[in-house]
Parts: structure tokens; sequence; C-alpha cells
């Protein structure tokens, strides 16, 4: 699936960069299966001398892996990305605690850690709406998580590509729709691009670190260009 695929960009790129990857862990999609995998996959990073562990998966399998590294006396420094939605504050905070903390995450995200920053009217227009329209639930403030993170970013993009491609709305014109859709923001991003060819909307990236006295992460750098 998405992670196999991320995970071989991340091997060949580190290789051709001239630092491979030390061990790679591959799970099952079975998630029964892949909780067996864990002692024994922490154990071969233990023996194989890891130094550092990035995080290529969902929670359902990075909250475990985490355990039972602890559970081993394993505490290597851990990074995290977009990647199964781990560098936003969401589900990664049910981790424990002392593995999580100075997690350093890349995202392309704008909504964690509001310190010294607006938001940008397109996400905050998105976010007061969703409030609005769920008065009995939780009212999200800027900088948590939530579900509208990813509703308003799908919508908006649905909305954008929706229109060129048709009345009759087919998957294959939709793709050439929002391929062609260029540059631009989507709201609770950092601004990107789409392409012929080019299905991935990040252009920019920051990192962020976890911290565990807030369960948040903090941004920790400045906005930069992605390289691919």
């Amino acid at each position: 699936g998405n992670f196999e695929l991320s995970g071989d960009a991340i091997e060949a790129t580190l290789k051709q960069l001239g630092q491979p990857l030390t061990y790679r862990a591959k799970f099952t999609n079975d998630q029964a299966s892949a909780s067996s995998q864990m002692p024994v996959e922490v154990q071969n990073m233990k023996t194989a001398g890891v130094e550092q562990v990035m995080l290529g998966s969902d929670f359902l399998l990075a909250i475990p892996f985490m355990q039972q590294a602890e559970q081993q006396q394993y505490f290597p420094p851990y990074t995290s990305s977009d990647l199964g939605a781990l560098a936003s504050n969401g589900l990664i905070r049910k981790g424990p605690t002392r593995s999580l903390d100075n997690t350093i995450g890349v995202t392309t995200q704008f909504t964690i850690s509001p310190e010294g920053r607006t938001e940008q009217a397109d996400s905050k227009d998105c976010r007061e709406y969703y409030n609005k329209s769920n008065p009995g639930s939780k009212q999200f403030a800027f900088g948590e998580a939530g579900p509208f993170n990813i509703i308003c970013s799908e919508v908006e993009l649905l909305g954008r590509a929706g229109q060129p491609a048709g009345k009759v709305l087919t998957r294959a014109g939709l793709v050439a729709a929002v391929l062609h859709l260029g540059a631009g923001s989507l709201p609770t991003s950092l601004p990107g691009s789409f392409a012929p060819g080019k299905s991935d909307f990040s252009d920019n990236v920051w990192a962020a670190r976890y911290h565990t006295d807030c369960q948040c992460y903090k941004v920790a750098g400045p906005v930069t260009r992605a390289r691919y």
C-alpha cells in the first residue's frame, strides 16, 4: 500500500544520499499478525544497532511498536511525518510518554501549535463552520487536532476540481482536473501545487517537535521548500 511505496522511496533516497538504512522492518497488513512481529522486529533493530527509528506507518503500528520497544528497554529517538498522520496532534498522543518526548515530525500541516502564528483565513472559516455545525460536541480552537483538519482540505479540493471535471463526474475526470489545479493553498496545509504527473500537493514542509507536557507538537524550524 501507500506505506510500502513510501518506505521504498525513503530507502532509495537515503541510499542515493550515501546514508543507507541500517535496518527496515516490514509488517504484514493483518493487525494480529503484525502484533506478533513486534517483539522480533524490536530485537532485530536493537541487534542491528539502529540509533534512530523513522515511523513509516499509522498509529495502529507505531504506538504498539514504541510500547514494545520500551518493554525491551530500547529507547531510540523517533521521527514521524504526515504518513499515517503521525506528525499531528491526534491519536499519536496515546503513545508512551518517554518514547514520544522530543520526537521530530516533518509535516505540511498548519494545525500544529499556533505559537506566534496567525491562522489561515480558509482554515479559520472551516474550523468555525465545523464548530457551529456541531454545537453539542467539542469546540476546537486553532492548533487543536480534529476531524475538520482533513475534511476541510478534502471538501475544498473536491469543490475546486469538481467543476472543471464536468457534470458527469468520473474518477479519471476528477484526477485529471486535480492535476491541472496548479499552485495554491488548501485549508490547514502549507502552500503546495498539483501538476500533471504530480499528485502530491506538498511543496513545503516544516519540522515540529513533540512535547509531552502539552501532548502536542510545536514548530521546531522554518518553512522549507521540499526537495522532491
